[in-house]
């Protein structure tokens, strides 16, 4: 090459490489317009109630047929599965926030959701939870409005919701059992968490009998379940905040059943923290009030 050659400028050549569209990335991406829709039908009724229509005609009509088009010849039946049954989770549920849906729909819609011939939850551990978040969603709606419900219906709301929880916590169990598990510690403090809302459904109004009857066993299970939450924390260097609420879940499971000795302890070395972890179990609906009441005799 010749001097004048090697010192010329070299012309700088630019080229851009597009992927082929292909089924699966057009599948992607109406399931991510369906997890869209869900996201939108998770915020409160207020702001949700005037589209909701909208959110549900254009799954109907558009983006329902589009999904099963792409679906077919691809391996995403599960995925496109499980994201349909937690959109239909979510619309039911601010469809029964907005006074839209009847309690008994609201609970048939969910377990149709969850039960579809695509969907396979024996092992995705983390579908399982999905599903335990729609059921638990589910009572915390039905809890928020039971000042609305007759008294001849407190026994047939009691019984809907034992029979959720109480499904919640077998997902979860299910889930906790499978080697692809992460962050044991979550799952076994939620279902502690599980067995101290069936304990709540013992207690005014509902009075649920069953709840009443179980009281020893429910919180003999909450204890082992927050133990075993604390120990596999212990072990995590990154689940030092699960390791906390773990403890001081199982001490308060101790004093509910009478055995306050722990708890006692850890309101003289932090009373404040104790505080504040009782007032988030009572928002959460893991506490009613006459064990709010109890737990607080020990602060005086």
């Amino acid at each position: 090459m010749s001097g004048n050659a090697s010192n010329a400028s070299e012309e700088e050549v630019w080229a851009s490489v597009e992927e082929p569209i292909t089924k699966d990335t057009l599948l992607d991406t109406a399931i991510a317009q369906l997890d869209t829709l869900t996201a939108i039908c998770t915020l409160s009724s207020s702001h949700v109630h005037g589209g909701l229509a909208w959110v549900e005609e254009y799954y109907r009509t558009e983006l329902n047929d589009r999904i099963n088009s792409y679906l077919s010849g691809t391996s995403h039946q599960h995925e496109a599965a499980l994201a349909r049954a937690k959109f239909v989770a979510a619309i039911s549920e601010a469809a029964f926030r907005g006074g839209t849906l009847e309690l008994s729909t609201y609970e048939r819609e969910l377990n149709a959701a969850f039960t579809h011939q695509d969907l396979d939850l024996s092992n995705d551990p983390q579908a399982l939870c999905d599903r335990a978040d729609a059921y638990l969603s589910f009572n915390a709606c039905v809890q928020n409005v039971l000042q609305q419900a007759q008294s001849t219906e407190l026994t047939q709301i009691g019984s809907t919701c034992w029979k959720i929880i109480t499904k919640a916590l077998d997902s979860l169990t299910a889930a906790s059992k499978l080697p692809e598990a992460e962050n044991l510690p979550r799952m076994h403090l939620r279902r502690g968490d599980c067995e101290l809302l069936r304990l709540h459904l013992g207690e005014a109004p509902l009075k649920y009998d069953l709840a009443i009857k179980s009281a020893p066993t429910l919180l003999k299970n909450a204890e082992v379940y927050f133990r075993g939450a604390a120990a596999l924390a212990k072990r995590n260097d990154d689940a030092e905040e699960e390791q906390k609420e773990a403890e001081v879940k199982e001490t308060i499971a101790l004093a509910l059943a009478d055995n306050s000795e722990k708890l006692t302890s850890l309101i003289k070395l932090r009373r404040d923290f104790v505080g504040v972890a009782v007032e988030e179990m009572r928002d959460e609906g893991l506490l009613g009030e006459q064990s709010v009441q109890k737990l607080g005799r020990l602060f005086t």
